[in-house]
């Protein structure tokens, strides 16, 4: 988990930084604590909030017949979209490098 969240921070800083995302150490931080967490959660097989929140949904027959991996992806899927939300959210507005922005005067 620890290589996991490493490789997206790297990844992430590079991006802000190239494009100019606008993000937030703050954001950034806070983003991939959710997105490291939720991992965990769902990776523990067996012992995980996955599988034992499935089987109590009665769903354990879809694991058994081989549908965890769906599962798991699915679980990601949704994490890393909350992730990337609570990332962008938690840092301010944006701005582009280079383009000049419209000066509002207000009385």
């Amino acid at each position: 988990m620890a290589g996991y969240t490493a490789t997206n921070l790297v990844a992430i800083a590079a991006a802000n930084r190239a494009f100019g995302l606008g993000l937030t150490a703050r954001g950034i931080a806070l983003g991939e604590l959710v997105s490291a967490v939720t991992h965990y959660a769902a990776d523990r097989r067996e012992h995980g909030l996955l599988p034992r929140a499935a089987r109590r949904l009665g769903k354990g027959g879809f694991l058994d017949r081989g549908g965890a991996p769906l599962l798991d992806q699915a679980w990601h899927h949704v994490a890393n979209a909350i992730s990337a939300g609570i990332t962008a959210t938690a840092s301010p507005e944006p701005t582009l490098r280079g383009v000049e922005q419209p000066c509002v005067h207000r009385n």
